[in-house]
């Protein structure tokens, strides 16, 4: 049996990718172009909203689902759109964490999408007692 991811563990995946986003942005600022400054913010935002959504994951997969759906959806966007531009220079390394990135994306996609279902049955067992 596989196992599967909790609120907490999830919280913990939200602040790691939240970290890692934020640490990426030092990267994008070596080239100075307008095009990387607006990513740049994008992607601080992206990690302030990764990291918020985790500190309060619970409540978020309790009450506002959504708003969890809408960023990594966000991310998801900007994935796409730096993958395209990665293979447009032939960036290999940028493509393959295109990649990495996108398969976390669906991972936490995934494990939110359960929670939240799994949440909102109980809530219907707990309202019928």
């Amino acid at each position: 049996m596989a196992m599967r991811e909790t609120i907490n563990s999830l919280r913990a995946y939200f602040i790691v990718v939240a970290i890692f986003k934020g640490l990426s942005v030092k990267t994008l600022f070596d080239v100075p172009s307008t095009i990387t400054w607006i990513t740049g913010i994008i992607v601080v935002l992206l990690a302030l909203g990764y990291f918020v959504i985790g500190i309060k994951l619970e409540y978020f997969i309790k009450q506002n689902v959504k708003y969890v759906f809408l960023l990594l959806i966000v991310a998801a966007i900007l994935v796409v759109l730096v993958f395209t531009a990665n293979v447009i220079i032939n960036n290999t390394r940028g493509i393959v964490f295109s990649f990495i990135e996108c398969a976390i994306i669906l991972y936490l996609f995934n494990n939110v999408k359960r929670l939240s279902s799994e949440e909102k049955k109980l809530g219907e067992i707990r309202e019928q007692e």
